[in-house]
This record gives C-alpha cells, sequence and structure tokens, in this order.
C-alpha cells in the first residue's frame, strides 16, 4: 500500500460513518504497534488518529459510484411484461406477469419499494396462517378442483381436438 501524502483525500470511519477528510501527517506508531495516519476531519475541532488499515483509497470512484446511484431513477429499472392466459369469472383474460421484485403498474413492471416487498410478504405469511388454522383449507381445494375443470373445458388439449359431425340430421362431437 502506498503511503498517502500530506493534502490526500481519503474516506475514513468516523462516529459510525464513512466521512471524507484530509491527510495531515503519516505516523510509524510504537514499535510493534499498527502505523497510522492523523487525518482531518470538517466539522471537528481536532484531527483523529486512523490506522492505516481503516483507510479506504479510491475516494474519487466511490464518489462517481454515490453519484450515479443518486441519479437513478424508477424508470430505469422497469422489466418486460409477459402474459399468461387465466380465467376469470368464466372468462379467458391475460393476466400480466412479473418478476420477482417487480410489480405490475401503468401498464409495464416497475421496480417495488422496500417497504412494499416487506408489507407484501408479512401479509402472505399472516394470509397462510389463517388458512391453515382455519377450515377454509378444504374450501381452497374445491375451488381449485372447480377452477382446474373449467379450465379443461375452456382450453382442450393439444393432442384431442374435437370434431362435428353431421349424422341423420343431428350434431354430434366426435373425438380423433
Amino acid at each position: 500500500m502506498k503511503i498517502k501524502k500530506n493534502g490526500d483525500s481519503v474516506r475514513v470511519p468516523h462516529k459510525g460513518k464513512m466521512i471524507k477528510g484530509k491527510v495531515v501527517r503519516y505516523d510509524k506508531g510504537d514499535p510493534g504497534g499498527t502505523p497510522y495516519y492523523v487525518v482531518m476531519v470538517p466539522g471537528e475541532a481536532a484531527s483523529i488518529k486512523v490506522p492505516i488499515h481503516k483507510i479506504q483509497e479510491n475516494t474519487d470512484i466511490i464518489d462517481k459510484i454515490n453519484e450515479c446511484l443518486e441519479s437513478f431513477d424508477e424508470e430505469d429499472l422497469i422489466c418486460e411484461v409477459r402474459y399468461k392466459k387465466v380465467i376469470r369469472k368464466g372468462k379467458i383474460i391475460r393476466k400480466p406477469i412479473c418478476p420477482d421484485g417487480f410489480k405490475f403498474a401503468g401498464g409495464k413492471c416497475v421496480k417495488m419499494k422496500n417497504t412494499e416487498k416487506i408489507k407484501r410478504s408479512r401479509s402472505t405469511k399472516k394470509a397462510q396462517r389463517k388458512v391453515q388454522n382455519s377450515g377454509a383449507k378444504a374450501k381452497l381445494i374445491r375451488k381449485r378442483a372447480k377452477s382446474m375443470r373449467k379450465r379443461k373445458a375452456l382450453i382442450p388439449n393439444a393432442l384431442t381436438f374435437t370434431k362435428v359431425k353431421v349424422a341423420k340430421g343431428k350434431e354430434t362431437k366426435a373425438e380423433k
């Protein structure tokens, strides 16, 4: 590690945060002790002693990264929407599907905020507990079975297809 010169800007830990400061001088420390820098921190009357291993280099790169992260908009974090065919009230509709951590808003998938993710996970856990503890589980299974029957009726299997035959003036369905 290269020794810093007087006036070099560095990031140092101070009061639980990484603060930008300027090197005042380098000290080799006591024999057997760790060498340190004396760093001037803005807002402090006295300079602080910081061991060499706690100083962060490349402050310019870190500043640029932080600047880029601050300038990010939610619009940059938009994802493509996929649609799935589902049955609602006996009709086939297209349901938008977004990846994990995204929600469908304004015709596109938008990244959810952390608070919303936490609220959703809590509410789903609460709903699961209610379903497990009450008699709603059997009701849920019946409704799912009914939905699956309707789905099979509305969306026929790709392997079997039906033809309508006319026999003696009456229409009958025959599978092939």
